[in-house]
């Protein structure tokens, strides 16, 4: 239900098998704005990996 949104999208096959290809990390975050930090902080890994900084 999360990604019904998508599931007519043609990348949307690969999406579920990449997302299901390893193990699940479950954590609960709280807090103003954690959506929007967590973006961020996802995003930031994001650029580093991109940029091959170790």
């Amino acid at each position: 239900e999360h990604y019904k949104d998508l599931k007519q999208k043609p990348f949307f096959p690969a999406m579920i098998d990449y997302i299901t290809s390893g193990p699940v990390v479950s954590m609960a975050w709280e807090g103003v704005g954690i959506v929007a930090s967590a973006r961020m902080l996802f995003m930031a890994v994001t650029v580093l990996k991109m940029a091959n900084v170790k």
